[in-house]
């Protein structure tokens, strides 16, 4: 039994490469194995010298088409041309990248097989796999800077020429001022007026002020105001003869009769009588009165 020696071993694997090589030359130009992103195109160059008459199987070439999530065979270019004893093939192959990875990723661009016809029995030639590195769109760690980290700044509002929708709202809310204005002059307007005209109300108020302890110098004064209350309501002058004409104008103060006659009675002796003696009890019945009037004006009583 013969043993072989490891260089007379080595020098047999050599010689049966060789052979099963024969007939097939082959120069790939590879892309560069680094720097690419997502959307980059890479193009492997193939040159393939077969000797005759051995002929490329074209249903052997790879298809173009999507080739997993990543990668995508987007072109496949087969040229040839006669050369001596044999022919040369050139085969160009595009692929474009698709994946965006957060960092740095190897992919293989997928190895296939070729077939050669023509010879004692068909031959294969396998074009290996090659990397290509795809980095990251950007770094893992954003900077700190303003505007660059995980959070961006809000991004201002886009400023709107609205002054036509001003002045349109300006108007519509002038005519809505108006409109109401007109409603409440319509529907408030002559129960504020007729507020503001209640001659009892004021007299009452004002007899209110006057002090009882000093009513010998006050009463004069809250006849006053009483006789101006008859005579705004009247409409005119009211004396002790036209108390009937004056209740008959405004029968809501009838049932005041004998003290109305009796306030102008006692009226014509505080002016017009001499040593007249006035004391607190008189302007207390003569504010009540006044009071009494005022609640018939407001239609409380």
């Amino acid at each position: 039994m013969t043993t072989l020696l490891p260089t007379q071993f080595l020098a047999l694997l050599l010689s049966a490469s060789v052979s099963m090589a024969e007939g097939l030359h082959t120069r790939i130009e590879e892309p560069r194995a680094f720097g690419h992103m997502v959307g980059d195109t890479v193009e492997r160059h193939i040159a393939i010298t077969a000797s005759r008459p051995l002929a490329l199987n074209a249903e052997s070439l790879p298809k173009a088409g999507r080739l997993g999530y990543a990668l995508e065979l987007r072109r496949v270019n087969v040229a040839s041309e006669p050369v001596d004893g044999g022919t040369r093939y050139r085969l160009d192959l595009r692929y474009q990248i698709f994946v965006a990875p957060t960092e740095a990723k190897t992919l293989d661009l997928p190895a296939f097989v070729l077939s050669f016809d023509g010879g004692a029995r068909p031959e294969e030639l396998r074009i290996d796999f090659a990397p290509v590195t795809v980095a990251p769109l950007t770094p893992p760690g954003q900077s700190p800077r303003r505007g660059l980290g995980v959070l961006r700044p809000d991004i201002a509002a886009p400023l709107v020429d609205a002054s036509a929708v001003v002045c349109r709202l300006a108007a519509y809310g002038g005519l809505a001022f108006l409109l109401l204005a007109y409603v409440a002059y319509v529907y408030l307007g002559p129960w504020l007026l007729a507020k503001r005209r209640r001659p009892f109300t004021h007299a009452y108020r004002n007899l209110r002020r006057l002090r009882a302890a000093r009513a010998e110098e006050n009463f004069p004064a809250a006849m006053k105001h009483l006789h101006r209350a008859f005579n705004d309501t009247a409409g005119g002058t009211v004396f002790r003869d036209s108390v009937d004409n004056f209740l008959a104008d405004h029968p809501r103060f009838a049932p005041l009769r004998a003290e109305i006659t009796c306030f102008f009675d006692q009226s014509r002796q505080t002016f017009f009588a001499a040593d007249k003696q006035v004391s607190a009890q008189d302007l207390c019945v003569l504010t009540e009165l006044c009071r009494t009037c005022r609640d018939i004006e407001r239609g409380a009583a």
